[in-house]
């Protein structure tokens, strides 16, 4: 059996507020060392996530920008990834994207949002929590617009209705909104399963996440595990998702408690190699 941990990045393995994992670094080589596969999906771009693998000090394969594509996908392990880095078709470069939004988009609710490329540095930086480099990576965006919102809940699902008759997607992560191509991170779990199927060992899909463009992906899980906000709510992805595990406290260590009590659900049995 192998255990491959998908997981969300800001609010999930990250600080919500600090971006953080320090507490857990440790305890994440350990697990790599023991043979799990970490894939992390996230809005986050190709090179913020880069940033990350730099900071954990190895390499991990990982999905970005919502599912707009993939990198490093010849570390799973075991498998015949056909590709190492692949573009997911159904993206959309932010030039078409703004193009779609102008001519399909009525005046009304375009008023309301707020890219985050329009603000300036500050407000930028106020908004996403970010130093300067951090902004920098954040900002390198070519599949995927952020936005804020200023509107009832209402406009937001008459949004979300014309951008996908137009052939684009809404999504709302932990701080922002997200304009995009119809893509998700979930887009690449079936692709995962049956790469890693092509090795000896049964894939195990244990997924983290903590915002609504999680849910997906939660959805497909074998175990499925929440991460709670520091007020200790947390997402809910609905009936009929067993496993699923709410961690008791918030990101960086709630990813660890979820973790654990995941693995836990498969005990080692003797003769037995769970990676």
């Amino acid at each position: 059996m192998t255990f491959i941990l998908i997981s969300d990045l800001d609010g999930t393995l990250l600080g919500h507020h600090d971006f953080d994992f320090d507490l857990i670094k440790s305890d994440i080589i350990n697990l790599l060392d023991s043979g799990h596969l970490l894939v992390l999906a996230s809005s986050k771009t190709k090179v913020e996530i880069k940033g990350f693998c730099d900071a954990l000090g190895r390499n991990v394969p990982f999905i970005y920008e919502n599912g707009a594509g993939v990198e490093n996908f010849c570390l799973i392990n075991g498998c015949e990834a056909p590709l190492n880095s692949h573009q997911n078709p159904k993206a959309i470069r932010t030039d078409a994207l703004l193009s779609v939004w102008e001519r399909y988009i009525p005046l009304g609710l375009k008023s309301r949002c707020h890219f985050i490329k329009d603000m300036d540095r500050g407000d930028q930086q106020a908004l996403l929590g970010l130093g300067a480099t951090a902004l920098d990576r954040a900002m390198k965006r070519s599949f995927s617009l952020p936005f804020t919102f200023s509107g009832p809940v209402s406009d937001v699902q008459k949004l979300k209705y014309l951008a996908k008759k137009a052939g684009l997607s809404v999504q709302q992560g932990g701080r922002v909104y997200n304009l995009s191509g119809c893509h998700d991170k979930a887009d690449y779990l079936p692709e995962i399963r049956k790469w890693a199927s092509k090795a000896k060992d049964t894939p195990v899909l244990i997924v983290l996440g903590d915002s609504k463009n999680d849910i997906e992906m939660l959805k497909q899980a074998d175990v499925s595990c929440v991460i709670p906000n520091e007020n200790g709510d947390y997402l809910s992805i609905g009936n009929g998702n067993y496993p699923t595990i709410i961690a008791p406290r918030a990101a960086p260590l709630g990813w660890l408690d979820a973790v654990m009590e995941a693995l836990s659900l498969f005990p080692v049995k003797e003769g037995v190699n769970y990676g």
